[in-house]
């Protein structure tokens, strides 16, 4: 006896159209949700390639003619900000700690050198001698979680302890 595999019967009094109609809904609506989520996703790869960008946009307002800057570590969004203030003509000089162990601070120092930026680079313990002179610290962060604390370079911590300490506007 041949083994045969069974076809379901179909009526063809329109009860399977309701099937089709389900089906064709369905997949109108995965088609606009993939849309919609690819759309959302290229949004959001924009905001992130041009952060840096409309963070530097905001230097203006930061940086003041003659300021003292301090900052640590090597951040592109930092080197961004500051270069759009000189940029716009602000006259400012710029104190990176060197950021022990890897001494980042020395390649942001470079950077900044580079474009033209008056740069003195001092060690990590002599931020708290030099707190007192400065008139903002800035710096990068890797990350800004939802609750206001930040991922950031080792020394960080110091650097806001002493910009507290001293009254030193401190932006991330």
């Amino acid at each position: 006896v041949p083994h045969t595999a069974a076809v379901p019967h179909t009526s063809s009094s329109g009860g399977d159209s309701e099937g089709k109609s389900k089906s064709a809904d369905k997949n109108s609506s995965t088609k606009r949700l993939k849309h919609n989520v690819i759309e959302a996703v290229n949004e959001l790869i924009q905001d992130i390639v041009t952060c840096h960008e409309q963070i530097a946009e905001q230097a203006v307002e930061h940086i003041h003619q003659n300021e003292v800057i301090l900052t640590l570590g090597s951040s592109r969004t930092v080197v961004e900000f500051l270069c759009a203030a000189k940029e716009k003509k602000r006259s400012f000089r710029v104190f990176v700690a060197e950021g022990a162990p890897r001494y980042q601070g020395h390649t942001l120092a470079k950077e900044l050198v580079t474009r033209g930026l008056q740069t003195t680079v001092i060690t990590d313990s002599a931020v708290f001698a030099m707190i007192s002179r400065v008139n903002m610290v800035i710096v990068g962060a890797h990350a800004v979680m939802a609750n206001g604390g930040v991922i950031a370079p080792v020394g960080l911590n110091m650097v806001a302890l002493a910009a507290q300490r001293h009254a030193v506007p401190f932006v991330v």
